[in-house]
């Protein structure tokens, strides 16, 4: 019949004994063909993956390396800025010295010439000059001054 056209075999008890020997054949093969396919590209992702991964392994040395020159460059930086600092620091506490120095020499240069405006002050006074007619007006020791009232001998600074 039409079966027996397409096989090669004879039917015995209702099954081809020929042709199931040819599937099983074409089946392995085709098993073992996709089995290397599957190993070509299994070895292939293999080599990728490692390819990735020296990559990036390289990518983070090189990252690495420029956090470290970046890190030595803040410390740098911040050596110098610290030495400026100190610097400054140093310059404006000499500045400071030098302006309290001065101030200490024009107020102790003040006081000399205030000192000696009182004592010119006070000699000339008529009120202290001692007349031979009244020598009791002359007061023998300071008095106090009066709270309040101001001595018109004293400069005005």
């Amino acid at each position: 019949s039409s079966r027996r056209r397409h096989t090669r075999c004879a039917l015995v008890t209702g099954v081809q004994t020929c042709a199931l020997p040819i599937l099983k054949q074409a089946a392995e093969t085709k098993i073992d063909e996709l089995k290397e396919a599957a190993s070509a590209k299994s070895a292939e992702l293999k080599e990728k993956t490692a390819q990735g991964v020296e990559s990036a392994k390289e990518y983070t040395k090189e990252v690495s390396e420029k956090i470290e020159e970046v890190v030595e460059e803040v410390k740098k930086i911040s050596s110098e800025a610290t030495e400026k600092a100190k610097e400054f620091g140093e310059s404006l506490k000499e500045k400071v010295e030098a302006t309290i120095e001065k101030l200490d020499d024009k107020a102790a240069t003040l006081v000399d010439k205030l000192e000696e405006k009182i004592r010119t002050s006070a000699a000339g006074s008529p009120e202290n000059v001692a007349s031979p007619e009244v020598e009791n007006d002359v007061p023998t020791e300071p008095t106090a001054p009066v709270e309040g009232k101001v001595d018109d001998a004293a400069p005005k600074l």
